[in-house]
């Protein structure tokens, strides 16, 4: 089964954007998981790359996927569109996680 791991990056630090990404690959050994912050992790380039690049990279991983999973911390509008394009465009599950704060 192929995960990506869906969840806030822009504005994080390491612990908060990779941390738990690094968590849920481990526990979901045996299956081939997908993490966006390994594909492009722009933090602290923003002004260097195309925003429409990143954009069109997840949306690309996101359709080769099984299930996404998705860490709602915090909210977050690229978390948003891919819950949304994988839900609605390509009718793939959506596993939320939301912390109680």
């Amino acid at each position: 089964m192929k995960v990506y791991l869906a969840g806030p990056m822009h504005g994080c630090n390491d612990a908060d954007a990779l941390d738990w990404r690094t968590v849920a690959a481990r526990s979901l050994h045996g299956h081939d998981v997908i993490n966006p912050a390994e594909l492009a992790d722009y933090r602290g380039r923003e002004s260097q790359v195309d925003p429409h690049e990143i954009v069109r990279e997840d949306l690309r991983a996101i359709a080769g996927c099984d299930v996404v999973l998705a860490n709602c911390w915090r909210p977050s509008y690229g978390t948003a569109m891919e819950i949304a394009i994988a839900d609605r465009e390509h009718c793939i599950p959506v596993v939320t996680i939301v912390p109680d704060k």
